[in-house]
């Protein structure tokens, strides 16, 4: 009776010796797992974060090479210099002036021969110096404007030294033999407003072309 007692401890213990080791076998293979698991994902994380940073980079460089071939194609597009015409002489010049606010400050000269150039200072769709060609028609139209504003009767100067912070308008006009310029700042003729007026919707339907500083 006690041999039969001592075999069956005997084999109770070899039983829970092996179940203890297959289950600790088996806590260790988990552990393994799960930490296998966390370095596959740090190294799919480290991918698509290395994936994304060479996207990013491609599409600097892409953007840098499209600005480069832009600025390229607007230098070589643009004149060295504007056209040269014999006996070409300023016909125009008007200018708005900036100020604190948001006032458009620009600048347009008119030549006789049709040539104009466009400074865009602020507050103006075109910012920079351009070029266009007028034609005959709308040279004519700007000599309009010189007479039905009866231009070469006004006063030198209309503004207030007292008065801050107004834009002002400079025109000069060359025609008929006569040559004369006014700033006009504060209590502006009715003639001269209209004048700036026709001006601006002249060139709103102009396409001007990058040109270099004048």
């Amino acid at each position: 009776m006690i041999r039969v007692s001592l075999i069956v401890m005997i084999c109770i213990s070899i039983i829970g010796t092996t179940y203890s080791c297959n289950n600790g076998d088996f806590k260790q293979t988990r552990a393994e797992m799960l930490e296998r698991q966390r370095v596959r994902k740090i190294e799919y994380q480290a991918q698509k974060q290395a994936e994304e940073a060479e996207k990013a980079r491609l599409e600097a460089e892409a953007l840098a090479e499209a600005k480069i071939k832009a600025e390229k194609a607007a230098q070589e597009a643009a004149p060295v210099s504007p056209p040269v015409y014999v006996g070409d002489s300023l016909l125009l010049h008007f200018e708005r002036s900036t100020c604190f606010r948001r006032c458009p400050a620009y600048k347009i000269k008119v030549y006789e021969s049709g040539f104009t150039t466009y400074e865009g200072v602020n507050f103006v769709d075109n910012i920079g110096y351009y070029q266009t060609q007028l034609s005959p028609s709308e040279i004519a139209e700007i000599y309009t404007f010189i007479a039905e504003a009866d231009f070469f009767e006004l006063e030198d100067r209309y503004d207030n030294e007292n008065i801050m912070d107004l834009p002002s308008m400079t025109f000069r006009a060359k025609a008929m033999g006569k040559d004369k310029q006014i700033l006009a700042r504060y209590e502006i003729p009715e003639a001269l407003l209209k004048m700036a007026s026709d001006i601006d919707e002249l060139f709103e339907g102009v396409d001007w072309m990058p040109a270099k500083s004048q």
